[in-house]
């Protein structure tokens, strides 16, 4: 009767050891991978930083920000910066924007007239993002109200239908205010003729300088009448 008690205790003992060490072992483990992930996050992080860093001096890449869409804030820096607004209409299954994409900026007195003088910002009409509300008051009062976007790619097909002239049309200028300056048709033509490009922005540009000289001379003398 003692041997198989003390038998009993002995194999308890090992069995409490070894439960001990499984859980300080999975605690181990836990701790390891916590780690791993916020290595893996900072890293990320930085990384994502370098790239906008990088990129700040060429057209067409995606100022993300998880909170406001990327329309959202091209909306805003065309009103703060009194610059008209490149909208691109494209998708993640077109083959050739990549290409459009890397000409734009492989001719420096194009890409930089752009960042010189507009606000560029690519919308992707596949997009499966969820929709962000848009603060801009002017782009909701536009939107008709029984309109339910469900993703982000909603909106940029909304943009394309009502704004360009037609499905070929790829690109529009526009205010902050999305009242409509010019529309490009057809992209692929720009690689054969990219001072016709050119041309287009430099027509809608000119068409956006002269509406905001009206504009400033109204506001002056809407406030003469007003004293």
């Amino acid at each position: 009767m003692i041997l198989l008690k003390k038998v009993y205790y002995k194999v308890t003992l090992d069995i409490n050891v070894k439960c001990k060490n499984h859980r300080e072992g999975k605690m181990k483990i836990l701790v390891l991978i916590l780690g791993i992930v916020v290595c893996c996050v900072t890293c990320t992080s930085k990384r994502l930083n370098r790239q906008v860093v990088v990129n700040n001096d060429q057209v067409f890449f995606d100022d993300w920000d998880a909170s406001r869409s990327a329309l959202d804030l091209a909306l805003h820096r065309s009103r703060v910066e009194k610059k008209p607004l490149l909208l691109w209409m494209s998708a993640y299954g077109y083959s050739f924007d990549p290409i459009l994409i890397k000409k734009i900026n492989d001719i420096p007195w194009l890409k930089n007239y752009i960042l010189d003088s507009m606000v560029d910002c690519r919308l992707m009409v596949d997009s499966k993002f969820k929709y962000r509300p848009i603060k801009s008051r002017e782009m909701k009062a536009l939107v008709p109200r029984e309109m339910n976007f469900r993703y982000e790619g909603h909106v940029a097909e909304w943009i394309r239908q009502n704004y360009c002239d037609s499905l070929f049309g790829v690109m529009v200028v526009v205010d902050h205010e999305m009242n409509k300056y010019s529309c490009y048709r057809e992209s692929r033509c720009f690689l054969k003729d990219s001072l016709a490009f050119l041309s287009f922005l430099q027509q809608a540009k000119r068409k956006y300088d002269s509406t905001l000289i009206k504009n400033r001379h109204l506001g002056i003398t809407l406030k003469k009448f007003t004293k």
